[in-house]
């Protein structure tokens, strides 16, 4: 599991109120792109790299939104 957080760059967006969005994609640069992008836009991400390393870190950490992949090897998006 990766957290990322938010940086303050002056705009409205990054004063957030802290809300949590886990990216889960087994596709190491768009998960990547995905967590700079929320992260930029001010919110604080986590990531994981699969369906069972999500679940993980859902049990350990409040997670306000999900974004998946689908089709992932493993346990996929929907499950």
């Amino acid at each position: 599991m990766t957290l990322h957080c938010a940086m303050d760059t002056g705009s409205r967006d990054a004063r957030r109120g802290g809300e949590r969005i886990l990216v889960v994609d087994d596709d190491r640069f768009v998960r990547d792109v995905l967590v700079r992008f929320f992260s930029m836009s001010g919110y604080v991400t986590l990531s994981a790299g699969s369906g069972e390393e999500a679940l993980q870190v859902m049990r350990e950490n409040q997670v306000d939104l999900v974004v998946t992949d689908v089709n992932m090897p493993g346990m996929d998006g929907l499950e």
